[in-house]
């Protein structure tokens, strides 16, 4: 079984991938850096 995540408090990724994923009890996050949520902007 897996499910992605996508979180809407979150930066939005630069690839095309979700924010995390679940594969059976495992989770996986993908590295997002530090910006501004609807901008590329780096605080």
């Amino acid at each position: 079984m897996s499910s992605s995540f996508e979180s809407t408090r979150a930066p939005e990724p630069v690839g095309a991938f979700p924010h995390a994923k679940r594969v059976g009890n495992l989770l996986f996050l993908s590295g997002v850096g530090p910006r501004v949520r609807g901008s590329k902007e780096i605080p």
